[in-house]
């Protein structure tokens, strides 16, 4: 799903949902956004669509994100999304000069349900 800024028709961005296979039940999401428009809504307001559609269209039972200790703002908006904290791979990937923790995140559709009615 591209990420267009209002008004401008601008690409800013993208998010998606990839199943691991057709009968898969989850899917996994993923989002970019180009750091000039970082912390002003756009993320969370795509990333909510992205789930809702999700859940109802797609149909899916689970939906799950990982993301680099690092990245407080990814961090912050699946919280706010009431995605829950399901681990950690330590020292999964190089990241620059070290070597970076990834955390995984998770969301019921019961879950989503809850918040959203």
């Amino acid at each position: 799903m591209a990420i267009i800024l209002k008004g401008e028709k601008k690409l800013i961005g993208n998010c998606g949902i990839r199943k691991a296979n057709i009968t898969s039940s989850e899917g996994e999401l993923g989002c970019e956004l180009d750091p000039h428009y970082w912390g002003q809504g756009f993320a969370f307001e795509a990333v909510s669509m992205l789930i809702k559609y999700s859940f109802e269209e797609l149909k899916l039972h689970r939906v799950w994100s990982m993301t680099k200790l690092e990245n407080q703002a990814a961090i912050k908006l699946v919280e706010k999304l009431h995605f829950q904290n399901e681990g950690r791979l330590r020292e999964q990937e190089w990241l620059h000069d070290h070597w970076s923790d990834t955390l995984i995140y998770s969301i019921l559709e019961q879950e989503w349900k809850r918040h959203v009615l």
